[in-house]
C-alpha cells in the first residue's frame, strides 16, 4: 500500500491508495509530461529560429487556450470579465507580431 500525500490549502491531505491505482494513472501522466515537454521544446525552437518580438508573446497566449478548453470540456463558463481579458491579450499578441 502506497501513501500519496497533496498539500491543500487547509493542510496535507493524504490518501492510502493501491499499486493498481497509481499505475493506472501513471500513463495519462507520462503522456501530459511528454506533451509538456515537446510543447517547451517547439517554443525555443522558434524563439531560435524567428525574431523574437514575434515569438515572444506566444507562450502568453496558453491562457487563452485554457479558457476555450476549460469551457468545451469542462463546462466553465466565459463571463465577460474574462471574454474582455483573452480580447486584451489577442490585441497584445497582433500588436507585438
Amino acid at each position: 500500500m502506497i501513501v500519496n500525500c497533496n498539500p491543500a490549502p487547509t493542510g496535507t491531505v493524504c490518501r492510502r491508495q493501491q499499486p493498481a491505482a497509481l499505475a493506472a494513472r501513471a500513463i495519462p501522466a507520462a503522456v501530459g509530461g511528454l506533451i509538456s515537454l515537446l510543447a517547451y521544446g517547439i517554443i525555443i525552437y522558434a524563439m531560435a529560429s524567428a525574431p523574437l518580438g514575434a515569438v515572444s508573446a506566444l507562450p502568453e497566449t496558453s491562457v487563452l487556450f485554457a479558457a476555450v478548453l476549460g469551457y468545451l470540456f469542462l463546462g466553465e463558463t466565459l463571463t465577460l470579465r474574462i471574454i474582455a481579458a483573452c480580447a486584451v491579450i489577442v490585441a497584445g499578441t497582433l500588436i507585438m507580431g
